[in-house]
């Protein structure tokens, strides 16, 4: 293993994305069944702030590591019929679990249900932040910097992708493995398409569709009251 292709600032970005952020999600997580549940207002605004910053570091780190950040990609079609695909696979495939999760009335998914159109608004926002700020972090500059420091592209992709997931407790372990699994599939789509822009355009869309989805099956709960059927 060699460190000559990193330099400091990617060693850095390396350490804060596998190691601190992750630890953070994980003590977020433990202080949220003890606690109570805050605002969605304050939890949606402080998850807007979180991926500015993620965002900038991700790019400081893109300009000192002379790491390039494709978004716009050489065959459009393909990212974008690939983006579609992917997109409606996950959402027939993950929406069992979502209906499950309501039913048992959720508490991390009761803290993401946007109930007020202002609340929805913020929601969308945070859904492009994340989907662009989070794909450049991880699938663009986490990726690059420990491929160069491990020597293997797929090692990177899983040690990238594990990251991302455990950065993503508060949906729980079964989350983590999910979110896991996505990740590896987003890489995927980089190594397909040459660029960022496949991921960004899945993780927005499925961000968006999967809180909305929530919200909807939350209201039918609620009308439909005690013969809503409890989850398998």
């Amino acid at each position: 293993m060699s460190l000559e292709y990193v330099g400091s600032a990617g060693l850095a970005f390396i350490v804060l994305f596998t190691v601190l952020l992750p630890l953070l999600a994980l003590r977020s997580a433990r202080r949220l069944r003890t606690h109570p549940m805050p605002p969605a207002v304050a939890v949606f605004r402080s998850v807007l702030v979180q991926q500015v910053l993620i965002l900038g570091a991700s790019l400081f780190v893109a300009r000192a590591e002379w790491i390039p950040i494709y978004i716009a990609p050489d065959r459009w079609i393909l990212s974008l019929t690939l983006s579609v695909v992917l997109t409606i696979g996950l959402v027939l495939v993950m929406r069992p679990m979502w209906r499950r999760a309501v039913a048992r009335k959720d508490a991390r998914i009761q803290l993401l249900i946007p109930r007020t159109s202002g609340e929805r608004i913020l929601w969308v926002a945070v859904s492009i932040a994340a989907g662009v700020a989070e794909e450049v972090a991880y699938r663009g500059v986490l990726w690059v910097t420990l491929e160069r420091w491990i020597g293997s592209p797929v090692i990177a992709a899983m040690v990238a992708s594990l990251a991302f997931g455990v950065a993503h407790a508060l949906q729980g372990w079964r989350g983590v493995v999910v979110v896991t699994a996505v990740a590896l599939g987003l890489h995927g789509l980089v190594r397909v398409t040459g660029s960022l822009l496949a991921p960004i355009l899945v993780h927005v869309a499925y961000d968006i569709i999967a809180v909305f989805a929530y919200a909807a099956l939350d209201r039918t709960r609620r009308d439909v009251g005690p013969d809503w059927p409890s989850p398998a």
